[in-house]
């Protein structure tokens, strides 16, 4: 957690029953982590607690109004905001989340999210499940990614409300939010500059015009690898396959549906990239589709199969300067295969999944890994979310 000691931090506390939680985490910012720390609450936040905790712990007034005494305005949203290295709010509210993704400013903190690089400014979210579900504040949190902010996700647990019972808007772990914290000044401008091509999800390899052969691939870990990528400050593109995950972030989303259109679309890209993550399950069979839909009746005793494209060998084959990442999903002799491939391929890392571990590879939040490198390199990742997998593949690569 060094990247975060002596941090300048501004923490905008709004109106949720987990302000309480607020008070820990700035004690831990002054006291364990030395952050100069500058405390903003809301009018709805004063209701919930008193100034005076955490004035307590940073040694400063607690700032609640845009005016200065006797009614002057102020510039302090701007100049608060210019000084800090980050802005956290925390609770953040879907009143805040709203407010933010509408462009509204009618108090201190509000304006100060507005006046403030997207960048730098993390929401902590924290609400009932019905709120956190609802398609508004959906939308809302959506457009918050979309436009670079940070978003710091709900746990999953018991309610404030004890007649609801668990469900998700728990405020994050006080851990989970100094983590999140430390990764963006540890990842900042990292890769800033750089151009990053990432694929994931499965493809679709049609048997008519109805059905498909395919895979449980869910574009999960692609898209964990995209935010991280951005987070680190690169341009970044991804090519993704069908699926009913969103991906939110600050980077391009293309979706594709064959073999050969995630193929059409990475090639076309690959020579400006500087790196290239290989995420997607590539479906690597293809039948020979029938026009219209195949009748019961008509249903051939036998499927003539073809190979389709092996986008990762003719990346290999086109290698120049970049640093190219293969995914390589084995059951049996894993690290083997994956050597050779990494050989035969031309890459300069492969990551490799096996999916009949348990919370592994396909469908899962969570991922594990051992990572493969062309110098020899070797690192064994355990069971972790992929969001965090995601920042540990890209630190080693990038490093």
């Amino acid at each position: 957690m060094d990247a975060l000691r002596e941090k300048r931090i501004l923490v905008g506390i709004t109106g949720g029953i987990a302000v309480y939680k607020a008070a820990s985490l700035v004690r831990r910012l002054t006291h364990d982590y030395a952050c100069n720390v500058q405390v903003v609450m809301t009018e709805h936040a004063l209701e919930f607690m008193t100034p005076l905790t955490f004035e307590t712990f940073t040694d400063k007034p607690v700032l609640t109004s845009m005016w200065k005494s006797g009614g002057k305005v102020s510039t302090r949203h701007i100049d608060l905001v210019a000084a800090a290295d980050m802005l956290l709010i925390v609770p953040a509210t879907a009143n805040i989340v709203g407010k933010a993704a509408s462009g509204i400013g009618d108090d201190l903190l509000s304006t100060m999210i507005l006046a403030v690089a997207p960048e730098k400014c993390f929401f902590a979210l924290a609400m009932n499940t019905r709120m956190y579900e609802n398609p508004f504040f959906r939308k809302n949190r959506k457009a918050l990614l979309d436009a670079g902010y940070g978003i710091i996700e709900p746990e999953t647990g018991p309610l404030a409300s004890r007649t609801e019972g668990e469900g998700k808007g728990r405020l994050a772990d006080e851990k989970e939010i100094l983590a999140e914290m430390n990764d963006y000044f540890t990842f900042r401008g990292m890769l800033k500059g750089k151009k990053v091509l990432v694929s994931g999800g499965p493809t679709r390899e049609y048997l008519d015009d109805i059905r498909f052969i395919s895979n449980p691939s869910s574009g999960k870990m692609g898209i964990a690898l995209a935010r991280a990528a951005a987070l680190a400050g690169a341009e970044v593109t991804l090519v993704l396959g069908p699926g009913n995950i969103e991906a939110e972030g600050p980077y391009t989303t293309i979706r594709v549906n064959t073999a050969d259109e995630m193929a059409h679309e990475l090639l076309s890209r690959y020579e400006k990239a500087h790196l290239v993550m290989m995420a997607a399950a590539v479906e690597d069979i293809r039948p020979e589709k029938q026009e219209g839909k195949v009748k019961k009746q008509a249903i051939p005793s036998q499927i003539k199969l073809s190979a389709t494209t092996d986008i990762l060998r003719e990346m290999g084959k086109r290698k120049t300067d970049q640093i190219l990442v293969g995914f390589s999903v084995e059951i049996k002799d894993e690290e083997a295969a994956s050597l050779r491939k990494l050989k035969e391929k031309n890459l300069d890392f492969i990551v490799i999944n096996n999916p009949i571990k348990k919370g592994a590879a396909f469908g899962y939040d969570t991922n594990e890994c051992i990572i493969l490198g062309k110098d020899g390199l070797r690192v064994e990742i355990p069971l972790m979310s992929k969001r965090k997998l995601a920042k540990k593949i890209l630190s080693l690569i990038a490093g």
